[in-house]
């Protein structure tokens, strides 16, 4: 399957969202209603050949966010986070999870 079969697949899956909605209703928090249009989703931001490059599924292509290392890329993900925050400062919708090797 290519990308886009591949979302579509996953968007359809009715196991996969019965999966879904049993999780999101064991939260601390009430979950939204169904029919409740949410603008909330994941982005991920990663190191790719000397690049910082953000992965968003609602924009067509990467978003090249400038040159990175492995030395420099936790202050280079941090600047682009924090640029993100700048643009609402009211917004307290923000988490940020790192996957690494430890």
């Amino acid at each position: 399957m290519n990308s886009k079969e591949r979302g579509r697949y996953l968007e359809e899956n009715e196991d996969l969202s019965d999966a879904h909605e049993a999780s999101a209703l064991e939260g601390d928090t009430a979950p939204p209603a169904p029919e409740e249009t949410v603008n909330l989703h994941f982005i991920a931001i990663v190191h790719r050949k000397g690049h910082l490059y953000e992965l968003d599924g609602r924009k067509p292509f990467p978003i090249n966010h400038g040159s990175t290392s492995g030395d420099t890329f936790l202050m280079d993900a941090a600047r682009v986070c924090r640029e993100f925050m700048t643009r609402d400062p009211s917004e307290v919708h923000f988490t940020i999870v790192a996957l690494c090797k430890v």
